[in-house]
């Protein structure tokens, strides 16, 4: 089944909000956007413009769109079992760019636009410590570094695919290949109105929500195989509505996937691997997973990335996610090879819980 890399240059900035309550007559400051968004954002874009391609009107939400479409593509949260998603990935000069893993510590700069980290380093499972969640095997730098003052770079810095390939096998990256994300996108502060129901006058209030604006050569992309043949100029030849607030996309279409840009040379594996979450996650739990059988040996995470979203006009749940650049650090009998992709967890369709492999020494 031919996989379809689809990308998506904003026409200005774009809106994914938060899980926050926006309420109308509510008075909303710093209504805050999550970027990437969650991958169920871009996949219903995704649907709706080849919806539109196959004569929809744009008329019916949710569920309530054409037969011939509900076929196809499925209707409201339900998707044909032959569709999946894989994504949200960040895109730079048509490379993909990835967030440098949890288990990559760096001596940050002064001047993170000009300046990149040092002093780069792995952490790895190496001796059981008492904790308050009893005896755990942590993540701890090599017994002979000695160098202070690094921090973990997952929460501000990205890495090229060259750059994550070298982690891959185990090494840290080249510092040339790190990026912060200031110079990715950055947060625009938009002001807005609310106005009585009905009423072209009477002003109820302002809110403020952030927008996100790309930086030159920055794109969003995600990657689908299953979607119905369709001719792609009609896809392509008009914007498609992404996010929040009527933003919308130019959308760009190429055959791949993402494993391509995942696959180190030369081929190495080991009995020891890690997986790195490449797309946000849904579980249980941290403590009920188990990956192809495997428990994870110990893990590199931050705090959970709360993802939510709308079901026609209706808030859903928000759901707790591993977030991506989340290392597991697993062991196995048999040598497992660098670049591999696996899925895990809950909505895997959509594009949720993405890993790739790698090696830890």
């Amino acid at each position: 089944m031919t996989s379809l890399q689809i990308r998506f240059n904003p026409l200005d900035t774009l809106f994914f909000r938060d899980g926050s309550p926006f309420n109308r007559e509510e008075l909303q400051a710093n209504v805050n956007t999550i970027f990437p968004p969650s991958p169920t954002t871009l996949a219903g874009a995704i649907r709706a413009a080849w919806a539109r391609a196959m004569g929809w009107d744009g008329k019916g939400r949710g569920g309530n769109w054409a037969e011939y479409c509900k076929e196809r593509l499925g209707a409201g949260v339900t998707l044909p079992e032959t569709i999946t998603f894989n994504g949200p990935y960040l895109f730079r000069n048509n490379e993909p760019v990835f967030p440098v893993p949890a288990h990559v510590l760096g001596e940050p700069p002064l001047d993170p636009k000009k300046q990149k980290p040092s002093n780069l380093i792995l952490l790895a499972p190496d001796r059981e410590m008492e904790t308050d969640l009893g005896t755990i095997l942590l993540p701890v730098k090599p017994s002979s570094d000695t160098v202070e003052g690094r921090k973990a770079l997952v929460s501000e810095w990205w890495v090229s695919a060259c750059g994550l390939r070298q982690i891959l096998l185990g090494g840290p990256p080249d510092k040339d290949t790190l990026m912060h994300q200031s110079t990715l996108w950055t947060i625009e502060q938009r002001i807005g109105n609310f106005r009585k129901e009905g009423r072209a006058t009477g002003l109820m209030g302002l809110y403020t929500p952030q927008h996100i604006r790309l930086q030159h050569g920055v794109e969003l992309a995600m990657f689908a195989s299953g979607l119905p043949d369709v001719a792609i100029e009609k896809i392509t030849s008009r914007p498609a509505l992404t996010g929040g607030e009527a933003r919308s996309c130019w959308l760009t279409i190429e055959e791949g996937g993402i494993e391509g840009y995942l696959q180190p040379e030369p081929p190495a594996g080991s009995r020891r691997y890690t997986l790195l979450a490449l797309t946000p996650t849904q579980m249980e739990s941290l403590e009920s997973v188990s990956i192809e059988g495997r428990q994870p040996v110990s893990h590199c995470n931050q705090r959970p990335l709360m993802l939510g979203g709308w079901d026609c006009n209706k808030p859903r749940e928000l759901r707790p996610c591993l977030r991506p650049g989340s290392v597991f650090f697993m062991e196995t009998e048999h040598d497992t090879t660098a670049g591999k992709l696996i899925s895990y967890g809950e909505k895997t369709q959509w594009g949720f819980g993405r890993f790739v492999t790698g090696i830890w020494k």
